[in-house]
């Protein structure tokens, strides 16, 4: 019977390695560039976000680093947005500055 029990704690041993192994080989690789994913994106709801970049891994679309195509803008999205509609009314204001002087008498 001891035999059979030192067994069984080797066998649970080679089992707990072979676990790890596989964690630090094949999961902690994926879930260290889906955390690098979520911090650059930084979506409002991130499971889904997670679940699309997920998806995106298994079915080959991108094999390092890819974000998942998105359905809600992401936050440099709406600042990239936000800058362009402020540099469109700064040009607006320009134009209408410029005839509104052409018109002051000097």
């Amino acid at each position: 019977r001891r035999l059979s029990f030192f067994s069984r704690c080797g066998h649970k041993r080679a089992m707990a390695q072979e676990h790890q192994e596989y964690i630090q080989t094949k999961v902690n690789p994926t879930l260290a560039n889906l955390v690098t994913q979520v911090l650059l994106e930084r979506p409002e709801v991130p499971v889904p976000f997670m679940i699309r970049w997920l998806a995106s891994q298994q079915s080959g679309q991108g094999a390092s680093v890819a974000p998942p195509q998105k359905s809600e803008p992401s936050e440099t999205d709406r600042l990239r947005n936000e800058i362009q509609a402020l540099q469109q009314e700064v040009r607006q204001l320009e134009v209408q500055l410029g005839k509104d002087t052409d018109s002051l008498p000097l």
